[in-house]
């Protein structure tokens, strides 16, 4: 059946009249709609609901739980270090801290949250001086952001003129005092003339920036050795006079440098800048060689220069790589010499088993950078906002900053850091070690190099020969077998450990005492046995037998598990760190084999004694004149007296 369709066709719409007489209800239909297009422009700004929970400020404070947990140190929060200048982070123009707490205890959180707003309502519009309260007990980071905090610049040079840049943005905030505190050790002598030459240049180019730099900066010196001296009593905008003063500062000789008791006494001194109307920023840039004496001050002064927000940086040395001693050049009454002095280590304690390296070629551990200031003064630098610069950017151990971002120390208080070592093994096992080995090393019970030439045109000659070279190494090889007992019971838990650093550090230290050990047994072993049944030479003119690294262990099964447990040990460091100064020593110790095999070689003793004695004849006819025997017995005497104290 068809259907009709009801829509219209044109021929109809056509034919019918279109009723242009609008309805009643079609009109007041479009008028509303006009109202509400009108009312869609108009903006409304809402404020907060005063009644809502989430806006309420209440004056109770949560109780925080302050298990050592909660401030796990984390590096991957944590920037990268290197050897470039990196500005905006962790600087004074990026308007963050270097240090961030995470967390706070108790009413500290309200005194802090107070504090802040009261700066903020003293100065409307300036950015503030510091993000971080006051350390206490209960007050510990959780993660320490470290970018800026080491820095290499390119020497004295750039040192200064990063510190310029910073002292600038200092000044686009508020008016400031810069506080140079001057190591007076006589080793800093020379550093403290190349910053007087620089003074002009760092003001001068303040100045070019800002003529009016003068009216909003101020200077005091003040130096530092046994005892802190402020050498103008009051902040000066006269350059040439500050550059005076520098120049002018005495030495002290005690050898003693109590860096954070002069920190504290400026803090002291100048906090009276950091209140009132008129407040300044306090910029305090320290500049020595050594980590200070009195370190167990650091703790309270940190607090105290955090609290006034003064920011401290420090234009200064690296720190050596897992030691405490460094060495300076150091020329004194005509002689030179390297003058050992406290420059480290990077962290909180050493973290790294110091041990020779035999039959090894490469540069000696005591010489190797850390990249990093040390753990004190590092500190500091982080927790109050400022760099440790440094200056001495020669020596092994440039690392890329990206892969050595992951393997920062641990930055954290001593007291919680001594507690995370308790639950490890690893870890205890490692420090205690380290410990153990500092007080060897001071001992000067080292054996860097043992004798590998033995003369064997007679037996007895070659007996004789054996028995000395073992007299130190026998005890030697005791001792490094101690060493691996210290170490082997952390073995268990070093899965446990989940920081890199720390990984690289117990893998590398425990590889390297199981591949001194491998060394030590084995040379004693062979030595020990050519002694009873001296080896026949093949060739009929050699006469002398000499020791050299072998891939062929000859010592016996139990050393060659030794060597194979230390290798896969070193092994996994170069694999797992690679890029790192763990992995770069790992790779060094399984450069030679860890075995030993016997070599035959011709020497021509009668030449060596002949020429022994022409020399001791030359220096007959040199002390024959009775003058120049004085003179030189005067000058030996010089060079055994005691080393100055720096």
């Amino acid at each position: 059946m068809s259907q009709t369709s009801s829509v219209p066709t044109s021929t109809d719409a056509v034919a019918k009249p279109v009723n242009r007489d609008i309805p009643s209800w079609a009109a007041s239909a479009g008028l509303h709609l006009l109202l509400l297009l009108g009312m869609l422009s108009v903006t409304y700004e809402i404020g907060p609901n005063p009644l809502a929970k989430e806006n309420l400020i209440t004056s109770e404070v949560e109780e925080f739980d302050t298990k050592v947990e909660d401030y796990r140190f984390d590096t991957a929060m944590s920037p990268a270090i290197g050897n470039s200048v990196r500005t905006g982070e962790g600087s004074a123009s990026s308007g963050v801290a270097s240090t961030t707490v995470g967390t706070l205890v108790g009413g500290d959180v309200q005194r802090s949250v107070q504090r802040r707003i009261e700066e903020d309502l003293l100065v409307v519009g300036t950015a503030p001086v510091s993000d971080i309260p006051v350390l206490s007990e209960g007050m510990l980071s959780t993660s320490v952001e470290t970018g800026g905090v080491a820095e290499k610049t390119g020497g004295v040079e750039g040192s200064l003129d990063r510190m310029t840049y910073e002292i600038m943005n200092s000044l686009r905030d508020r008016p400031t005092v810069v506080v140079w505190l001057f190591d007076e050790s006589p080793s800093l002598k020379d550093r403290r003339g190349e910053i007087t030459q620089r003074f002009q240049h760092i003001y001068g180019q303040l100045a070019a920036l800002d003529p009016t730099h003068n009216d909003h900066l101020k200077t005091a010196i003040v130096g530092f050795g046994k005892d802190v001296h402020f050498y103008n009593n009051e902040p000066t905008n006269d350059i040439a006079e500050a550059t005076r003063l520098v120049g002018e500062m005495p030495e002290d000789k005690s050898g003693i440098e109590n860096v954070f008791t002069a920190l504290g006494r400026v803090v002291e001194k100048y906090r009276r800048f950091r209140t009132g109307t008129n407040r300044h920023n306090v910029m305090i840039i320290g500049v020595t060689d050594e980590r200070g004496d009195d370190l167990e001050q650091m703790e309270k002064v940190s607090a105290a220069a955090v609290q006034s927000g003064m920011k401290v940086y420090f234009v200064a040395h690296s720190s050596p790589f897992g030691r405490q001693k460094g060495y300076i050049h150091w020329n004194y009454d005509g002689f030179n010499d390297d003058i050992e002095i406290d420059q480290g280590p990077e962290t909180v304690k050493m973290e790294v088993v110091d041990l020779p390296f035999w039959g090894v070629q490469g540069l000696d551990l005591s010489r190797m950078s850390s990249g990093l200031g040390p753990y004190h003064l590092t500190r500091i630098c982080a927790e109050t906002g400022g760099i440790y610069l440094i200056t001495d950017d020669h020596r092994n151990g440039r690392f890329d900053f990206a892969v050595m971002r992951n393997y920062l120390p641990d930055y954290r208080p001593e007291s919680v850091y001594l507690q995370d070592l308790k639950k490890n093994k690893a870890k205890l096992a490692l420090v205690e070690t380290s410990e153990k080995v500092k007080d060897f090393q001071q001992a000067k019970r080292r054996v860097n190099a043992p004798n590998l030439v033995f003369r064997a045109d007679t037996d007895n000659a070659l007996r004789t020969a054996a028995t000395d070279a073992q007299k130190d190494v026998v005890a030697f090889e005791l001792y490094v077998g101690e060493i691996v007992k210290m170490l082997e019971p952390g073995e268990k838990e070093r899965a446990k450990i989940k920081e890199p650093r720390w990984r690289a550090a117990y893998d590398l230290s425990y590889g390297r005492a199981l591949a001194l050990s491998a060394r030590t047994s084995g040379y004693n072993m062979l030595l020990a046995s050519m002694k009873v049944s001296p080896k026949t030479f093949a060739k009929k003119d050699s006469n002398t037998w000499v020791l050299k690294p072998s891939k062929d262990i000859q010592a016996g099964p139990a050393v060659k598990k030794v060597v194979q447990k230390a290798t896969e040990m070193l092994s996994r460091v170069v694999d797992e760190h690679a890029g790192t100064p763990w992995a770069d020593l790992a790779a060094r110790e399984l450069r030679e084999p860890m075995g030993w095999e016997w070599v035959e070689e011709k020497h021509d003793y009668e030449a060596m004694a002949r020429a022994a004695a022409n020399a001791e004849n030359r220096k007959q006819v040199l002390f024959a004149d009775e003058n120049e025997r004085k003179a030189a017995e005067k000058k030996k005497m010089q060079a055994e007296r005691p080393k100055p104290r720096l």
